[in-house]
């Protein structure tokens, strides 16, 4: 495989999975001090930062079923589109990617770009960042909310921190006095409650009520869910409550503050 070196331009940041704005990473891969190999598929480029400690085929495979898992929950065929997978070795290697980001991954979905912290491990299926950059071309419009944009998003890995998603719901609703009205509401103010609560929320709404209505919230924000499902979310919550209620949550191990 050939050497490649990757720049990227200033992009503006406004957060993890709300930032929509364009990065050139194509234009700009010889100027920059960072090496990376390459592996094209009819789907995707991927690029590898060098000294990765794991081989290639890691990445691919890691991709691959990501793509996979998406394609199942979106229930499309294939892709009509071209995508890059950047794999970086470190926050610092982050920053120069993303301008200044610093977490696990973000998706440019604009520019049809994912870039991440490259580990051995992740959670379920891989395919978070990627959901977000398939669903908004999928749908052809942005998510309505974080709530369920990013719910969608931890769904597709059906799994956070390497837990089952309703056991970590059981496990914080068990321990915090919380309502799913008011994460809808005030998604922002506490992630680390959030995100895993809103996943495990919208894996229910998708496993009984179906693909239709988590889509119709995604572009119309979860608030109007009424009127597709005709309950309201109160109604929804109980399901959702007694559904995950028997699921064992005694292995979990979970900060529940930020």
């Amino acid at each position: 495989m050939k050497i490649y070196r990757l720049i990227v331009v200033c992009i503006l940041m406004v957060g993890c999975q709300n930032n929509f704005t364009r990065i050139a990473l194509e234009k700009n891969i010889e100027k920059s001090s960072l090496l990376f190999r390459k592996i094209n598929s009819s789907n995707y480029t991927i690029y590898i930062e060098q000294n990765q400690p794991f081989v290639d085929t890691l990445y691919q495979s890691k991709v691959e079923k990501a793509m996979d898992r998406i394609k199942q929950i979106l229930r499309i065929d294939s892709l009509d589109f071209k995508f890059a997978y950047v794999f970086v070795n470190s926050s610092n290697s982050m920053k120069l990617i993303a301008n200044k980001y610093e977490g696990q991954g973000i998706a440019f979905v604009d520019s049809k770009v994912v870039v991440e912290q490259a580990h051995s491990n992740s959670n379920g299926y891989g395919a978070h960042e990627l959901f977000h950059l398939i669903i908004y071309h999928y749908t052809g419009v942005l998510p309505k909310d974080g709530f369920t944009s990013e719910g969608f998003a931890v769904f597709s890995d059906d799994k956070w921190w390497g837990y089952d998603l309703h056991s970590v719901a059981n496990y914080i609703l068990n321990n915090k006095q919380i309502r799913i009205s008011d994460v809808i509401h005030d998604f922002r103010r506490n992630e680390i409650i959030s995100y895993p609560l809103t996943g495990s929320f919208i894996k229910f709404i998708y496993e009984k009520y179906g693909l239709e209505p988590v889509l119709y919230c995604y572009k119309f924000g979860f608030t109007n869910i009424e009127q597709i499902i005709n309950k309201k979310i109160d109604e929804l919550e109980k399901e959702w409550r007694n559904e995950i209620k028997e699921w064992d949550y005694k292995t979990i191990d979970y900060p529940l503050n930020r």
